[in-house]
């Protein structure tokens, strides 16, 4: 997959914005090449999606000049992975404006699959079987402060459990069960592929 996008600006008609990738899949940053065929003009180039949090433009709004080449990096400053979004270009004060599917995907992913959409990093098993491999996959996939959450929503279930145990209430029953699936969900969220 290459690692930069080309992109043509005012070649068949004034304003116009012709990318030479439908859509994109990289590893890491990544450059847009924009080749500006005729007037110079400004581009405004955004990121959408996941990638909105996960990426950033190194110049948003720059000024190509009359048939001039311009390389733009857009910086990739997570290392979560796979991130979902497009990049959006336009020009002429968004009179032309183009969406461009995006995925940041692992560099396994870039080099043997050809379609763009990101596969989870456990192949798609369930690791519901095999606690040691969950583990694993959290180690892999979470970042450190996702990691730091889901150790602080373990701990909270575990007080929860030891003061249900301990105290016999209802109140505290009810209090423990609404503690479990609070966590749950929390989990689940931040574990969703």
């Amino acid at each position: 997959m290459p690692d930069d996008l080309r992109v043509h600006l005012n070649r068949d008609e004034r304003h116009a914005i012709e990318p030479a990738e439908s859509s994109l899949a990289v590893a890491e940053g990544f450059e847009v090449v924009i080749e500006n065929h005729g007037d110079a003009s400004h581009v405004n180039i955004g990121l959408d999606g996941d990638l909105a949090a996960g990426g950033a433009v190194a110049t948003p709004n720059p000024f190509i000049p009359t048939n001039e080449t311009l390389r733009l990096g857009i910086d990739i400053t997570t290392d979560h992975r796979p991130l979902e979004g497009s990049l959006t270009i336009s020009t002429g004060y968004g009179q032309t404006r183009i969406e461009l599917p995006v995925s940041v995907v692992s560099p396994q992913q870039t080099g043997v699959d050809a379609d763009p959409t990101p596969k989870r990093a456990n192949g798609g098993r369930s690791v519901e079987s095999d606690p040691m491999e969950f583990i694993a996959v959290l180690k892999r996939e979470l970042d450190p402060g996702t990691a730091a959450l889901v150790l602080l929503a373990v701990i909270a279930l575990a007080v929860g459990l030891v003061a249900a145990t301990l105290i016999d209430s209802l109140v505290v029953v009810l209090a423990v069960v609404l503690v479990v699936l609070a966590v749950a969900g929390s989990i689940a969220t931040v574990l969703r592929p």
